[in-house]
C-alpha cells in the first residue's frame, strides 16, 4: 500500500515528472552522443565550451566553475582529466599563487569544435526539431521565468543564511 505523503497535487506531479524525465533523457542523450562521437562527456564539453567562449586566452578555475554552474571540486576533477588528455593546460596565476588559470591547447580547441558540432546536432535532433517556433518561444519564456525564480529564491535563501550567522 502506498504511503500517503503531503507532496504535490496530481497535476503538479504530472508536470514535474514529465519535466524531470525530459531533462534526464535530454542530458543522457547529449552525454552519450558526445562520448560516442567525440570521446568526452557533456560535463567536459561544458568546461571546454566556457573556455572557448572566453574573450581571453586564460580563465581562473573559479570562473570556469561559475560558467559551468558546477561546484569547484567538480570542475577541478574535470580540468585534471582534460589536462591529462592534453586538451588544456593549468598554470598558477602569477598575480595570485593560490589561484590557477586554465587555457585550451590546440588539441583542446579542435576537440571543442568537433564537440560543439556534435552537441548542436543533438540539441536539434532531441529538442528543437520536436518543437514549433512558437513552442520554442514558449520554452525560452518558461525557462527564463524559472531561472528568475531560482535566482530570486537563492538571494532570499542567502539573505536568511546571512541573518543566521550574526
Amino acid at each position: 500500500m502506498p504511503i500517503k505523503i503531503d507532496w504535490l497535487s496530481s497535476e503538479e506531479q504530472r508536470t514535474y515528472r514529465l519535466f524531470s524525465r525530459m531533462s534526464r533523457d535530454l542530458f543522457n542523450h547529449f552525454d552519450c552522443d558526445l562520448k560516442r562521437d567525440v570521446g568526452i562527456p557533456r560535463t567536459y564539453y561544458e568546461v571546454l565550451f566556457v573556455l572557448g567562449a572566453s574573450p581571453t586566452d586564460r580563465m581562473r578555475m573559479t570562473a570556469v566553475a561559475q560558467g559551468t554552474r558546477s561546484a569547484p571540486s567538480r570542475v577541478t576533477h574535470a580540468i585534471g582529466k582534460l589536462e591529462k588528455l592534453g586538451l588544456l593546460t593549468r598554470h598558477s596565476n602569477p598575480k595570485d599563487k593560490r589561484e590557477f588559470l586554465v587555457e585550451l591547447t590546440g588539441k583542446g580547441a579542435s576537440v571543442l569544435q568537433a564537440a560543439a558540432k556534435c552537441h548542436a546536432a543533438s540539441v536539434r535532433a532531441y529538442l528543437l526539431d520536436a518543437l514549433s517556433e512558437r513552442q520554442q518561444d514558449e520554452l525560452r519564456r518558461i525557462s527564463a521565468r524559472v531561472i528568475q525564480q531560482i535566482e530570486t529564491q537563492a538571494v532570499e535563501d542567502s539573505h536568511f543564511a546571512d541573518l543566521g550567522e550574526e
